[in-house]
């Protein structure tokens, strides 16, 4: 005997007439089952969606309305069946046309039977919206304009009661019955154009559409009344909001044609100006004009305009487009000194680092939160390659600026009503701007303000990304119990299958982290190693990841690397080696291990397999993720256990290749290393000239970091004079050893060579024939 689940599957998998077949067996033996009415109400529907709209009328009519109102009769507010009946006979109505009254589900006969099934979806605070919806379109196919207005009038009140501490749903909702009312208002006749135009004055600051029609429609309708300021307002927001007419190009070429003849006749309006260069700037295929006419325009709006911005921001954004940074410069700083706009402040910007390599005055900008938010993104991702360390740390300032500036400006959207309504403008954008806010302060370093920031915006929308930075910040401050909340918290959220994997294995990657600090027990030991295999068996499986996928492997594998590393380090020499050579067995195309035994290799004076590791790490390390300070640390060891073994001519080769790098990446301490072993070389190879500039760099650095004279000092000493009496400088080699020797317990070698010098230098004295 057929059950529903068997219903359903066959409906889903869309044998639907084996559905209603069987679907008509059940029922016999089930009538009251409520799902299975409501699934063949919808297979009657469905099978024959695409048929001619006079079998589908028939459907409806004899189907799927009496297994609706079945149900209804078993249960009057059953939301699904409520909807579905005003769905399928408004929506085929609609479809129709509603000409022929034997054709039309709903008519004078039976309306009150359909009113009062939206009526009752008002009494659910979660279908009001469809309620009002449907009752709209029946008076509409009743062709009752004057309770249509009268419902659109109740419809808004109550929404601005009901969300008058949403903004994001108040906006929405009664935007479309205001929408709907000035559209009916337009349609009906004695209505006087003035009255409608001052009722779309009143609402546009609150006005919000995702159709893209209604704003130039809305702007058509307020033409009428013969004034284009009003159409203007209203076509600017579009521009404002989306900067994307979307395929509207015969609306952005009819309104241009319209305010360039107003201009062109002599009036003067800085609205009709400003709006000229916005499409001439962002249009000018649609509107069929040269793609620079706008910069002409601009010069010429400076002269009319010399109070108004936007002749000087169109201007600089024309140069900064060509490239011409330092002539666009002043034109900003004009616009920004009459309005502060956030495209014109993020121009100014990227101008000064291109001219300047610094960082302006970053002044409060005048803009929309969603402008300020937007522009800010644009810093994110400028050219890497051009920034010094420095100059990252200013650019993070205005990035942190520019995202402070929008955070504030959000909140007074959201909680204060300020600022024109956008229909994207929502928490959800709020809390994106936010998240970028918190990166910012992590990059800073300013952790627990990145944390505070990232905890705000998940009031507003739990998203993933969310979680990620606020987890990080959390982890970098220290704060180990606030981490593991949130690590808790985002594992209670999110089941795995719902994020990138990546991205969730450092999630679990940082659980293996705060359950070391906190715990540190060797369940954590085991729980380490067991993530590790996994991560390196995942990279073997996955070879050839691009560079953001492999750069969230590497995240996840550093940090669980690192809290294995914290149970191994206590071990003795041999036992770590034992440990990582195993890793190096199971997984040798991995560089960690290797990294690990390039060290230990080391430091038990093995340095011919400290070399092969660290030549196996240099290979097996991509060129994506390789930091630059471990590359440089990984060739200082291959020059290091090169002169060990006395492979002068491979030291010189990675000497020659990579003295840049190193001398860029490597701190201090490490730089001498480096240095040490590249004038040994230098000395081995009786390169001379090329040793002494490096003993002076390794002199510098000792003093820069104020070390005391040690042996590694007296070594080097001891090379460079060698080196100058070999080259013939005697006495400057020996007073190197003059300043060697005034050490208590230096090399005897000073003293000896001083001497068999010393004595040289006498007898040269005399010529003998």
């Amino acid at each position: 005997m057929v059950n529903y689940p068997d219903l359903e599957h066959l409906f889903y998998s869309g044998d639907i007439e084996a559905c209603i077949i069987q679907g008509e067996q059940y029922l016999k033996v089930h009538p009251h089952d409520i799902d299975a009415l409501l699934l063949l109400a919808t297979a009657y529907h469905d099978i024959v969606f695409y048929e001619d709209i006079g079998i589908v009328f028939d459907a409806i009519q004899n189907y799927t309305v009496p297994y609706l109102k079945r149900i209804l009769a078993l249960d009057p507010n059953h939301k699904k069946a409520l909807q579905y009946i005003l769905h399928y006979t408004l929506q085929h109505q609609q479809t129709i046309g509603g000409k022929s009254e034997d054709k039309r589900h709903i008519t004078n006969k039976n309306s009150q039977e359909y009113i009062a099934y939206a009526k009752l979806l008002l009494q659910s605070d979660a279908l009001l919206y469809s309620g009002y919806s449907f009752l709209w379109q029946i008076y509409e196919t009743l062709d009752e304009p004057e309770k249509q207005l009268q419902l659109a009038d109740e419809a808004i009140a109550v929404f601005e009661k009901k969300f008058a501490q949403n903004r994001e749903m108040r906006d929405f909702h009664v935007s479309s019955f205001w929408i709907r009312k000035i559209r009916l208002l337009n349609n009906l006749p004695g209505i006087p154009k003035a009255a409608i135009c001052t009722y779309i004055q009143n609402q546009v600051k609150n006005l919000v559409s995702k159709e893209e029609q209604d704003f130039p429609l809305l702007a058509e309708i307020a033409y009428q009344d013969g004034s284009l300021e009003l159409p203007v307002e209203l076509l600017s927001l579009v521009l404002q909001n989306d900067r994307s007419l979307q395929g509207l190009g015969e609306v952005a070429e009819k309104w241009y044609g319209r305010v360039t003849d107003e201009l062109d006749n002599g009036v003067y309006s800085p609205e009709l100006c400003a709006f000229q260069l916005r499409l001439e700037r962002n249009y000018p295929d649609h509107i069929d004009v040269d793609s620079d006419l706008y910069y002409s325009h601009a010069l010429q709006a400076m002269s009319n305009y010399p109070k108004h911005y936007f002749g000087y921001h169109f201007a600089g954004v024309y140069l900064f487009d060509r490239k011409e940074y330092q002539k666009a410069i002043p034109l900003f700083e004009k616009a920004i000194q009459r309005h502060p706009m956030a495209e014109t402040v993020r121009c100014y910007i990227e101008s000064y680092l291109y001219v300047y390599h610094r960082v302006p005055t970053i002044p409060a900008m005048e803009s929309h939160p969603k402008e300020i938010y937007e522009e800010a993104t644009y810093l994110d991702d400028w050219e890497d390659d051009l920034l010094t360390s420095e100059l990252y740390s200013a650019l993070c300032q205005a990035r942190l600026t520019f995202y402070e500036q929008a955070y504030l400006a959000f909140h007074a959207y959201l909680d204060h009503n300020a600022y024109q309504s956008f229909y994207d403008c929502n928490p959800m954008l709020f809390a994106m701007c936010a998240n970028n806010l918190a990166t910012v302060h992590n990059e800073l370093g300013q952790f627990i303000q990145s944390a505070a920031i990232a905890e705000e915006a998940l009031r507003h929308s739990n998203f993933w990304e969310l979680h990620a930075i606020r987890i990080d910040s959390l982890l970098l401050a220290n704060l180990f119990e606030q981490a593991k909340i949130a690590l808790d918290r985002y594992f209670e959220t999110f089941p795995e299958e719902e994020i990138p994997f990546l991205k969730h294995l450092i999630f679990l990657a940082n659980k293996i982290e705060v359950n070391y600090q906190l715990l540190g027990d060797q369940d954590v030991f085991e729980d380490s190693r067991i993530l590790l295999y996994q991560i390196y068996d995942y990279a073997l499986a996955h070879q050839g990841m691009d560079r953001e996928d492999a750069g969230d492997l590497e995240a996840a594998k550093t940090t669980v690397q690192n809290v294995f590393y914290q149970f191994v380090e206590p071990l003795d020499r041999e036992a770590q080696i034992a440990i990582f050579e195993q890793h190096a067995e199971r997984y040798p195309d991995e560089s960690h291990p290797q990294y690990m035994l390039m060290q230990l290799y080391h430091d038990v004076g093995n340095y011919e397999k400290s070399n092969q590791a660290a030549y196996a790490y240099l290979s097996n390390k991509s060129e994506l993720i390789i930091d630059p300070f471990d590359k440089a640390r990984a060739i200082n060891f291959v020059l290091k256990t090169h002169v060990l073994q006395e492979q002068y001519d491979r030291a010189t080769i990675i000497f020659d290749e990579n003295y840049r790098l190193v001398k860029d990446q490597l701190q201090e301490k490490e730089q001498l290393s480096w240095l040490f072993y590249s004038i040994k070389l230098k000395f081995e190879q009786q390169l001379y000239e090329e040793l002494y500039p490096l003993v002076q760099s390794f002199r510098n650095l000792y003093q820069e970091l104020s070390w005391p004279y040690d042996t590694d000092m007296e070594q080097v000493l001891l090379w460079e004079a060698r080196s100058l009496h070999q080259d013939g400088h005697t006495e400057k080699a020996i007073a190197v050893l003059d300043d060697l020797i005034r050490y208590d317990n230096h090399d005897p070698a000073a003293d000896a060579y001083r001497a068999q010098w010393k004595k040289r230098g006498f007898f040269a004295r005399f010529r003998f024939k």
